[in-house]
């Protein structure tokens, strides 16, 4: 007596053109061990009966072109006329695929470039819907997008790279195992990086620096969105980041090392325009805190009071841009660099009476190279809202 082993499958999806291919092993039903030389017959009804024979491990194949879209109800037997087992192995052919429309529609602002495509049964007409389809701008490939329930895909952007641009949609499945439509497009918008600019051109080992981007519209001086930036600082890879509504893109990144580096932001896949930002970065020194005060001395609830302190190195030179964290009893609520005579300001406003415990802190360096060692310089400010 025999007995089929299939490997757990879900149902397999052919798409139009490709061609089936299917195995089965046939074991001992009482031992388990594989069976050479044992018939198995493979039947559809468009492929009618096939019979192949199990090899040295007990696995038979069959392998066949379906052309009848839909399921195939394929299945295999094997066994003699007092015994047999069969198994049913779910597969479904595809409809052949066809592009039947390929057009440029109306845009937003924002994505002024849209184009929609239609993929339909080339057998029957009708839409297709969860169909994959590539997009290809001007060679380049573009993400891929699905069919709705009405068999419309849509590609919205707003590159275009050439006064010319040729926009490509391809879907597998077609009659000769693809099919294709191509669109040609005038210039939509031309993307330029029109300023870049950082929180700090001079940094420290450890220090983070926020780059901006703004990216515009050369023709008609608006903001462009998603627009991706790539970014390099010292000639290493920073990742990427798009634009949002304002035409600004965005990357925060740590300069690790002393010495004077470029940040290069450029417009992705190609586009020819980039600006160049230099950055120089120092060893972050030892520094301390001195002269922690309020202004005004006394605190009034309800009423704004600005806490100073100044930065220095060897006791009385004062440091500029360096990070001070702002902690109210014990809670950090926030953060600046102190300015060329090296003092750093935090706007308080007392909400209730009582003891109210400020304290300003700052990073010492851990080594070269080593980052930032928090918690130490610290200056600290007592008083009594009233």
């Amino acid at each position: 007596m025999v007995s089929f082993r299939v490997s757990s499958r879900a149902d397999q999806f052919l798409d139009w053109g490709q061609t089936l291919e299917e195995q089965v092993t046939v074991v001992s039903s009482i031992s388990g061990r594989p069976m050479a030389g044992i018939q198995v017959i493979w039947r559809s009804p468009e492929l009618g009966e096939r019979v192949t024979v199990t090899d040295f491990y007990g696995v038979a194949r069959v392998r066949f072109k379906p052309r009848i879209p839909g399921e195939v109800q394929l299945t295999a037997t094997a066994g003699d006329a007092l015994f047999s087992e069969s198994v049913k192995l779910p597969v479904t052919l595809n409809e052949p695929r066809q592009i039947v429309e390929l057009l440029e529609v109306a845009g937003t602002e924002q994505q002024p470039a849209r184009v929609r495509v239609k993929v339909v049964s080339s057998r029957t007409g009708e839409p297709l819907p969860s169909v994959s389809v590539m997009w290809e701008l001007n060679g380049s490939r573009l993400p891929s997008g699905v069919t709705d329930g009405d068999g419309f895909a849509w590609l919205d952007f707003t590159l275009s790279v050439e006064p010319e641009n040729t926009v490509v949609a391809m879907v597998e499945g077609g009659e000769g195992g693809w099919d294709m439509a191509v669109l040609g497009l005038k210039q939509v918008v031309v993307p330029v990086i029109n300023s870049l600019a950082c929180d700090r051109i001079h940094s420290f080992t450890g220090y983070n620096v926020t780059a901006e981007a703004l990216v515009l519209d050369l023709n008609s001086g608006k903001p462009l969105q998603d627009i991706r930036i790539n970014w390099d600082f010292a000639e290493q890879t920073l990742p990427s980041s798009n634009s949002d509504i304002s035409g600004i893109a965005k990357r925060t990144f740590e300069t690790r090392d002393a010495g004077e580096f470029d940040l290069v932001a450029s417009l992705a896949f190609g586009l020819p325009d980039a600006k160049t930002q230099r950055i120089r970065v120092e060893q972050l020194p030892s520094v301390l805190l001195r002269g922690i005060y309020a202004l005004p001395l006394n605190i009034r609830i309800g009423r704004p009071s600005d806490i100073r302190v100044q930065v220095v190195k060897e006791l009385t030179t004062p440091v500029a841009g360096i990070l001070v964290r702002w902690k109210v009893n014990g809670y950090e609520v926030g953060r600046n660099y102190s300015n060329e005579q090296g003092w750093a300001q935090f706007r308080y406003m007392g909400a209730v009476a009582g003891v109210v415990a400020i304290a300003a802190t700052v990073g010492q360096p851990r080594g070269h190279g080593d980052g930032v060692d928090d918690g130490h310089g610290d200056q600290h400010l007592t008083f009594f809202a009233s």
